[in-house]
């Protein structure tokens, strides 16, 4: 049997097989990158799609809903704590789109606050809970936009910018403190609404949804919206930490010269609420000094004292905290803290002097400062900003020790 001798493969045979291949394995990588390349581009849609500030909001915490139960008010249904809220405790509220954009409306007219609202539907932003007192109604506010409206109820528009930021750090960082205790979830009886805190100062003054239409409405608001915006913008998300918790960032309106510690008027030693001088009041604050009269029965009535006999009004053995202010004194016989008598007078003030007219029978006290004296000043943080300080040197001049740090930064410590 013969054999045939094979051909030899010529040089550009060889050619041609080697170009086929590179040709097929250069489609197959094309493929191959075309593939990777729009998987990429789906998983970057949805990640600029759910991407938020604070962390996605996405599971439950069965601890804080354990702890909700546990409170005096149980967790209705589409009540739900988030990741968020697990590093927190804060407290959502799951809405619709619908409902979303219905609340959107209802708290938001101007361009600024449409601006605000945008970004608020993409950051997933805790709902707080707010009790209207004189319409006994709950309504529900995005946490930026509570700030907001909190700020803009609790100090003059005149305020200096760096002022408003320190306010707004005070009253984002009160309310997340405020909402990290399930305990604090009150409900309405009527109709069984539930609520973190009303509008008053109990808590903090809020305008609602309705009176901050009004406010945007005025075009004569329309710079002071856009400073406090702009405030509210550059201290997002920000509170005051002390020892890696949020700190109870109180405030009032004028100091007499000096806060008062936390200890002379709640009785309990605050670290970063310690009394500091505070010079910056007397100069600038309408506030800050206040007359008022009784009669010596008005006085016996409010005070629950009877009459006195001989038609004299003794006031003995007073004494005072550090700061200036009553600690304690005695009205014929009976001794009274000063916080005591401030609240059942109405004084605006616990540090005041008085003048008797015993003919006449009638006191008059002079006050000085106005509020509880505890913690940050009002007017004392504009005074600091007319002087060139910034917000973080007046909260941590107010609040000593503490530092601003982002509350989702928090999630780790919970």
């Amino acid at each position: 049997m013969k054999y045939r001798h094979r051909k030899p493969i010529t040089q550009i045979s060889r050619r041609s097989i080697i170009i086929t291949l590179l040709v097929i394995c250069s489609i197959l990588v094309v493929s191959m990158l075309i593939v990777r390349a729009t998987q990429q581009s789906n998983q970057l849609n949805m990640d600029q799609a759910t991407t938020v500030e604070m962390p996605a909001l996405t599971q439950h915490s069965m601890l804080n809903e354990q702890s909700l139960e546990q409170s005096s008010v149980a967790p209705s249904k589409g009540f739900k704590i988030w990741n968020y809220g697990m590093a927190m405790g804060l407290q959502h509220e799951q809405y619709s789109q619908t409902k979303s954009e219905s609340l959107s409306k209802s708290s938001v007219s101007s361009n600024t606050s449409k601006s605000t609202d945008n970004k608020q539907r993409g950051d997933e932003q805790p709902i707080i809970t707010v009790l209207l007192t004189e319409q006994q109604i709950v309504e529900q506010v995005p946490l930026e936009q509570y700030v907001l409206q909190v700020t803009l109820a609790e100090i003059p528009s005149s305020f200096e910018e760096e002022a408003i930021k320190a306010q707004m750090l005070a009253v984002r960082t009160y309310i997340v403190r405020r909402m990290t205790n399930a305990s604090n979830v009150e409900q309405l009886e009527q109709s069984g609404e539930r609520y973190i805190v009303t509008d008053t100062v109990q808590h903090q003054v809020y305008w609602s949804n309705e009176h901050m239409l009004t406010y945007e409405a005025d075009e004569s608001n329309k710079k002071t919206l856009e400073k406090f915006t702009r405030a509210l913008e550059e201290t997002k998300g920000q509170i005051l930490i002390y020892n890696e918790e949020p700190i109870e960032a109180v405030f009032f309106s004028t100091s007499n010269g000096y806060t008062e510690a936390a200890e002379n008027y709640w009785g309990h030693a605050i670290d970063y609420l310690q009394s500091v001088e505070s010079k910056w009041d007397q100069a600038i604050s309408p506030s800050y000094e206040q007359k008022v009269a009784f009669s010596y029965e008005q006085l016996y009535q409010l005070l629950g004292l009877a009459a006195n006999n001989n038609d004299k009004l003794n006031i003995t053995n007073v004494t005072h905290t550090n700061s200036n202010r009553i600690a304690s004194l005695t009205i014929n016989g009976e001794i009274f803290k000063g916080k005591q008598f401030r609240q059942l007078l109405g004084l605006a003030s616990t540090h005041f002097t008085w003048t008797k007219d015993n003919k006449a029978r009638t006191i008059t006290f002079t006050t000085y400062g106005y509020g509880h004296g505890v913690g940050m000043s009002q007017w004392g943080a504009n005074g600091m900003a007319q002087a060139g300080y910034l917000a973080k040197d007046i909260v941590t001049y107010y609040y000593k020790g503490v530092h601003i740090q982002q509350a989702s930064k928090l999630a780790n410590n919970y």
